[in-house]
């Protein structure tokens, strides 16, 4: 590999360029998109085939050195950026990869008042059409007699799952859980946004005490790819 590494450097310095990049894609450790071609700041530089079969063997050869930089725990899709400094005779690595954040929002909703006959402004409230949604889901799915109901969620790409599902403190294992969802879609898109349940999603516990109080307890969660932490500088005295 050093001397592969030397040609490499050799390629480049011989067309007199000081710095030449390419960005690979790649699916874990198999490349899926890459025009084979450089960029020096002018243009783009077409290296022939054996200078790309170069790059892919020093890429296949500090694979493991670039999984252990790489975050693969939402996505084994990844970006390798390679700046090559000829003079300074250095390759320079570095990758993106896909990563989480979470924001928390806790809500606590009045019950007893409509939007529409709120006059707080603190957004504590429903309009009444929710009001009558969450009236009529007690009177269809639970006893008349029952006033509190909670349950936790997990949504995602569209997808709403429910668990845990409690009615007055009794944990219920056989319940229709498709009104629910619809329940807890309409109010989260009042509440948070109408994208709430897509891509990552949202997670968290909803209580609703009877015309009385609605709490909320999420997390919304948001994936983008930024750039990890890897910076691997290769030069041919790196290898044997």
């Amino acid at each position: 590999m050093k001397q592969k590494v030397r040609i490499l450097l050799a390629y480049f310095r011989g067309i007199g360029v000081d710095r030449v990049n390419t960005y690979i894609n790649f699916m874990y450790d198999r490349i899926e998109d890459w025009d084979e071609g450089f960029q020096d700041g002018s243009g783009e530089i077409k290296p022939t085939d054996s200078i790309v079969q170069i790059v892919e063997d020093l890429i296949k050869y500090k694979m493991n050195d670039f999984h252990k930089e790489n975050e693969y725990d939402y996505d084994e899709y990844w970006t390798l950026f390679i700046n090559i400094y000829p003079n300074e005779n250095r390759i320079n690595f570095q990758s993106e990869c896909r990563f989480q954040d979470e924001q928390e929002y806790e809500y606590d909703i009045d019950l007893t008042l409509s939007d529409e006959m709120s006059r707080t402004g603190d957004n504590n409230t429903l309009p009444q059409q929710i009001l009558d949604k969450i009236n009529k889901t007690f009177e269809s799915e639970v006893d008349e007699e029952d006033e509190m109901v909670s349950y936790t969620f997990d949504a995602s790409n569209q997808e709403i799952y429910l668990n845990n599902f409690y009615v007055e403190s009794i944990k219920y294992d056989n319940v229709r859980l498709h009104p629910w969802s619809d329940l807890l879609d309409i109010i989260m898109r009042k509440l948070l946004d109408r994208w709430w349940s897509d891509e990552a999603g949202t997670y968290g516990t909803i209580k609703i005490i009877k015309d009385k109080n609605l709490t909320i307890d999420c997390d919304f969660r948001s994936q983008d790819y930024e750039m990890t932490n890897m910076n691997i500088n290769v030069t041919p005295d790196s290898f044997k």
